[in-house]
């Protein structure tokens, strides 16, 4: 019995274990400019990173549509329940909506074995905790609503299956 109270301890923390442990708590002190923060009402720290397909692309390269970070990774069982309903979020919205699923710190092949073998056809982000730095949080997975202006409207922590009213009524809202 102790061993499953432990093992069930362990679990927990492991699922809302930080992408990016030695990230700070206080967001407010993370930038100079306090205009840019990765929180509501203000401006999304921009950032760099490189895709499963090879291409690198900057958050700001989206300005005009309504873009969804989401902060996972395969062992996160959390993030792969939520992973068809980012599926299906980015295929309802094609025209307004980029999803840019940043993957933290896992191996490339990881990753694209894992993407291929769900057919998953949104942006896949390869991090190795640089773009974590910019959007710290206690765990995944993290998902941060952007609008077209650049400005984070939502942030959400925690997930799994059932997601897609929950975006799609973060998606809405950020477009207006």
């Amino acid at each position: 019995m102790k061993i499953k109270i432990i093992l069930i301890i362990l679990l927990i923390t492991l699922l809302f274990a930080s992408c990016n442990s030695d990230a700070p708590l206080n967001r407010q002190d993370k930038h100079n400019d306090p205009q840019v923060r990765a929180e509501v009402n203000f401006l999304a720290p921009d950032f760099s990173v490189e895709l499963l397909s090879g291409e690198t692309v900057k958050l700001s390269d989206y300005r005009g549509k309504v873009v969804l970070i989401n902060f996972w990774a395969t062992w996160c069982g959390p993030c792969v329940d939520e992973m068809p309903d980012i599926q299906k979020i980015s295929e309802a919205y094609p025209d307004d909506l980029v999803v840019l699923a940043i993957n933290c710190n896992e191996s490339e092949d990881r990753v694209r074995d894992f993407i291929s073998s769900n057919s998953y056809t949104f942006n896949i982000g390869l991090d190795k905790g640089e773009v974590q730095k910019l959007y710290p949080t206690n765990g995944i997975p993290y998902t941060i609503i952007v609008n077209a202006d650049g400005i984070i409207t939502q942030t959400h922590l925690g997930g799994g299956r059932g997601m897609f009213p929950v975006f799609e009524e973060y998606v809405k809202n950020a477009m207006g």
